[in-house]
Protein backbone atom coordinates (compact mmCIF):
# COMPACT_ATOMS: atom_id res chain seq x y z
CA UNK A 1 0.00 0.00 0.00
CA UNK A 2 1.30 3.44 -0.89
CA UNK A 3 1.58 5.66 2.16
CA UNK A 4 -0.15 9.06 1.91
CA UNK A 5 2.51 10.73 4.06
CA UNK A 6 5.25 9.39 1.76
CA UNK A 7 3.40 10.84 -1.24
CA UNK A 8 2.99 14.18 0.56
CA UNK A 9 6.71 14.26 1.43
CA UNK A 10 7.62 13.49 -2.19
CA UNK A 11 5.35 16.27 -3.47
CA UNK A 12 7.08 18.71 -1.12
CA UNK A 13 10.64 17.65 -1.92
CA UNK A 14 10.83 16.23 -5.45
CA UNK A 15 9.94 18.34 -8.51
CA UNK A 16 9.25 15.32 -10.74
CA UNK A 17 6.97 13.75 -8.10
CA UNK A 18 5.15 17.08 -7.85
CA UNK A 19 4.62 17.14 -11.63
CA UNK A 20 3.42 13.52 -11.71
CA UNK A 21 0.95 14.30 -8.91
CA UNK A 22 -0.41 17.30 -10.82
CA UNK A 23 -0.99 15.19 -13.94
CA UNK A 24 -2.61 12.35 -11.96
CA UNK A 25 -5.04 14.75 -10.28
CA UNK A 26 -5.73 16.47 -13.61
CA UNK A 27 -6.61 13.07 -15.07
CA UNK A 28 -9.51 12.98 -12.60
CA UNK A 29 -11.10 16.08 -14.10
CA UNK A 30 -14.04 15.48 -16.43
CA UNK A 31 -13.92 16.67 -20.04
CA UNK A 32 -15.79 19.89 -19.35
CA UNK A 33 -13.63 20.58 -16.29
CA UNK A 34 -10.43 20.02 -18.31
CA UNK A 35 -11.68 22.30 -21.07
CA UNK A 36 -12.77 25.16 -18.79
CA UNK A 37 -10.09 24.80 -16.11
CA UNK A 38 -12.68 24.79 -13.36
CA UNK A 39 -14.50 22.31 -11.14
CA UNK A 40 -18.10 21.66 -12.14
CA UNK A 41 -18.86 18.28 -10.53
CA UNK A 42 -18.51 17.31 -6.90
CA UNK A 43 -17.26 13.78 -7.57
CA UNK A 44 -14.24 13.60 -5.26
CA UNK A 45 -11.83 13.44 -8.21
CA UNK A 46 -9.55 16.04 -9.72
CA UNK A 47 -8.87 19.54 -8.43
CA UNK A 48 -11.15 21.50 -6.14
CA UNK A 49 -12.61 24.82 -7.29
CA UNK A 50 -9.75 26.88 -5.83
CA UNK A 51 -7.00 24.91 -7.56
CA UNK A 52 -8.68 23.91 -10.82
CA UNK A 53 -7.48 26.81 -12.95
CA UNK A 54 -3.83 26.69 -11.86
CA UNK A 55 -3.76 22.88 -11.71
CA UNK A 56 -5.21 22.56 -15.20
CA UNK A 57 -2.77 25.10 -16.61
CA UNK A 58 0.20 23.34 -15.01
CA UNK A 59 -0.89 19.84 -16.05
CA UNK A 60 -1.38 20.91 -19.66
CA UNK A 61 2.05 22.58 -19.60
CA UNK A 62 3.70 19.47 -18.15
CA UNK A 63 2.26 17.06 -20.75
CA UNK A 64 3.09 19.46 -23.58
CA UNK A 65 -0.46 20.34 -24.57
CA UNK A 66 -0.83 23.32 -26.87
CA UNK A 67 -3.52 25.99 -26.86
CA UNK A 68 -5.18 24.49 -29.92
CA UNK A 69 -5.04 20.84 -28.79
CA UNK A 70 -8.39 19.07 -28.70
CA UNK A 71 -9.57 17.25 -25.59
CA UNK A 72 -8.71 13.93 -27.26
CA UNK A 73 -5.14 15.11 -27.97
CA UNK A 74 -4.78 16.19 -24.34
CA UNK A 75 -6.18 12.87 -23.11
CA UNK A 76 -3.62 10.98 -25.20
CA UNK A 77 -0.77 13.15 -23.89
CA UNK A 78 -1.94 12.59 -20.30
CA UNK A 79 -2.19 8.82 -20.83
CA UNK A 80 1.25 8.68 -22.42
CA UNK A 81 2.73 10.75 -19.61
CA UNK A 82 1.24 8.44 -16.97
CA UNK A 83 2.14 5.19 -18.72
CA UNK A 84 5.69 6.26 -19.52
CA UNK A 85 6.28 8.10 -16.23
CA UNK A 86 6.93 11.37 -17.97
CA UNK A 87 9.53 9.97 -20.37
CA UNK A 88 7.76 10.87 -23.61
CA UNK A 89 8.16 13.56 -26.28
CA UNK A 90 6.93 17.07 -25.59
CA UNK A 91 7.03 16.83 -21.79
CA UNK A 92 8.01 20.04 -20.00
CA UNK A 93 9.00 20.73 -16.41
CA UNK A 94 7.67 23.34 -14.03
CA UNK A 95 10.11 25.88 -12.69
CA UNK A 96 10.36 28.88 -10.39
CA UNK A 97 7.12 30.37 -9.16
CA UNK A 98 5.05 27.50 -10.61
CA UNK A 99 6.86 24.92 -8.48
CA UNK A 100 6.37 27.12 -5.41
CA UNK A 101 2.68 27.65 -6.19
CA UNK A 102 2.07 23.94 -6.82
CA UNK A 103 3.84 23.01 -3.59
CA UNK A 104 1.34 25.17 -1.71
CA UNK A 105 -1.79 23.46 -3.03
CA UNK A 106 -0.77 19.92 -4.05
CA UNK A 107 -0.14 18.32 -0.61
CA UNK A 108 -3.91 18.19 0.01
CA UNK A 109 -4.22 15.81 -2.96
CA UNK A 110 -1.74 13.27 -1.57
CA UNK A 111 -4.53 10.83 -0.68
CA UNK A 112 -5.98 10.96 -4.19
CA UNK A 113 -2.51 10.54 -5.73
CA UNK A 114 -1.69 7.60 -3.42
CA UNK A 115 -4.95 5.85 -4.32
CA UNK A 116 -4.41 6.29 -8.05
CA UNK A 117 -0.75 5.30 -7.80
CA UNK A 118 -1.68 2.14 -5.88
CA UNK A 119 -4.18 1.19 -8.59
CA UNK A 120 -1.48 1.66 -11.22
CA UNK A 121 1.02 -0.39 -9.23
CA UNK A 122 -1.47 -3.25 -8.85
CA UNK A 123 -2.20 -3.16 -12.58
CA UNK A 124 1.50 -3.00 -13.49
CA UNK A 125 1.13 0.38 -15.16
CA UNK A 126 3.88 2.93 -15.15
CA UNK A 127 6.48 0.87 -16.95
CA UNK A 128 7.35 1.77 -20.50
CA UNK A 129 6.04 -1.51 -21.89
CA UNK A 130 2.51 -1.06 -20.54
CA UNK A 131 -0.11 -0.52 -23.27
CA UNK A 132 -1.67 2.93 -23.31
CA UNK A 133 -5.20 1.49 -23.53
CA UNK A 134 -5.01 -0.03 -20.04
CA UNK A 135 -4.63 3.30 -18.29
CA UNK A 136 -8.32 4.12 -18.21
CA UNK A 137 -9.37 0.64 -17.09
CA UNK A 138 -6.73 0.29 -14.38
CA UNK A 139 -7.92 3.02 -12.08
CA UNK A 140 -10.69 2.69 -9.53
CA UNK A 141 -14.19 3.93 -10.34
CA UNK A 142 -15.62 7.02 -8.72
CA UNK A 143 -16.62 6.66 -5.06
CA UNK A 144 -19.94 4.78 -4.86
CA UNK A 145 -21.72 7.32 -2.63
CA UNK A 146 -21.85 10.18 -5.09
CA UNK A 147 -24.85 12.47 -5.19
CA UNK A 148 -27.05 12.04 -8.27
CA UNK A 149 -25.99 14.11 -11.25
CA UNK A 150 -28.71 15.90 -13.17
CA UNK A 151 -26.73 16.36 -16.37
CA UNK A 152 -24.72 13.99 -18.51
CA UNK A 153 -20.98 14.43 -18.52
CA UNK A 154 -17.96 12.42 -19.54
CA UNK A 155 -16.30 10.38 -16.83
CA UNK A 156 -12.77 11.30 -15.73
CA UNK A 157 -9.85 9.76 -17.63
CA UNK A 158 -9.18 7.10 -15.05
CA UNK A 159 -12.69 5.80 -14.45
Amino acid sequence: MINVETVRASILSNDRALERAIVLVFAGQTQDERAMGETKHSNGLGFNYRDASAGTYMAKWIVGAGLNDTDEQIRIKVRNYIVHRGACPGVRNLSGKFVAQARRFMPKYAGQVAKVSEAFAQAGIGVRSAPVEVVVEALPPSPPALPPVEEEYEAPLFV
